[in-house]
């Protein structure tokens, strides 16, 4: 039961919506820039629509983003930004905080079945001048969403919804594009369940590198309307959860010092249970559903 999830992340995703390779000096050795590995795997694109819309294109070299090491800090080299325009960015690459456990999809005889999990990309930090600045990156199945965002400027990635099968492209949230580039609008209407209660369970203290964070425990439950987007991709669908994730922990970690870890994702190829006519009704089935069966 996903909808008002994705409502928010639709407009995360049209908010957020290349043949390169690592720089090399000589042969196989990589190129440092202020003790950072220097890497290009973003270039320009030619796409006609992209243009039109005042928007560029992203050309993406998966080879170049599968060697980025988790927790190593890049320099990623010229990321377009326009036709004229681009930017070098200082990110780390990071992961999506679980619990362990696997993600799951109910098939068509309702038995639970591990989903097959895809490489995903989540790049993480600053434009390079800029230290103030947030950079958020993500690459999966499921598309590349993202932001290059500062106290001056913020530019928008997206690849669209996975059906459209769209080429990236980043815009100037300020400028033209904005206004010619289709967002769904946001819409939440959990306030409107009957007897929710809107009170705040305590989290837990993280450790280690997440010392001063708090964390908290989230669990995904879906629809099948949720995986139709994705025409029955079961690993597009996670790499869009992962995406949806991990973006809103770059703003819950800056803001209020809290982030996600996700301990719990089910995804419907049949039926699920939310049956009724109407999305406020189906958020109470869901909430009496958990309660109930799941010992939420």
């Amino acid at each position: 039961m996903l909808k008002m999830l994705l409502s928010t992340a639709r407009t995360l995703s049209s908010a957020l919506v290349a043949t390169a390779s690592v720089v090399v000096l000589g042969i196989g050795a990589p190129t440092f820039a202020q003790g950072f590995e220097v890497v290009r795997p973003f270039d320009r694109d030619f796409v006609a629509e992209a243009v039109a819309a005042d928007s560029q294109a992203i050309a993406v070299d998966d080879d170049a983003l599968r060697v980025l090491r988790v927790g190593k800090t890049y320099r990623i080299e010229a990321f377009p930004l326009s036709m004229f325009d681009s930017v070098d960015l200082i990110v780390e690459r990071i992961t999506v905080p679980t619990n362990g456990v696997a993600p799951i999809v109910v098939d068509a005889q309702g038995v639970e079945q591990p989903i097959v999990q895809g490489e995903i990309c989540i790049l993480s930090g600053s434009r390079a001048e800029d230290p103030n600045s947030s950079v958020f990156l993500a690459i999966s199945e499921a598309g590349f969403y993202g932001w290059i965002d500062s106290s001056e400027s913020r530019y928008y990635i997206s690849s669209g919804p996975y059906l459209a099968g769209l080429v990236p492209v980043v815009w100037d949230a300020f400028g033209p594009a904005n206004d010619r580039i289709q967002a769904t609008p946001l819409e939440c209407i959990v306030e409107m369940i009957p007897g929710l209660d809107t009170q705040t369970p305590a989290g837990t203290e993280a450790s280690n590198l997440l010392a001063n964070c708090r964390t908290i425990e989230l669990a995904i439950d879906t629809d099948q309307e949720f995986l139709a987007l994705f025409a029955g991709n079961t690993t597009a669908a996670y790499g869009y959860v992962q995406t949806l994730v991990a973006g809103t922990n770059e703003i819950y970690r800056r803001d209020v010092l809290t982030q996600f870890i996700i301990s719990y994702t089910r995804l419907w190829s049949t039926t699920d249970p939310w049956n009724a006519g109407n999305t406020s009704v189906q958020l109470t089935q869901f909430r009496d559903h958990w309660t109930f069966n799941m010992n939420a």
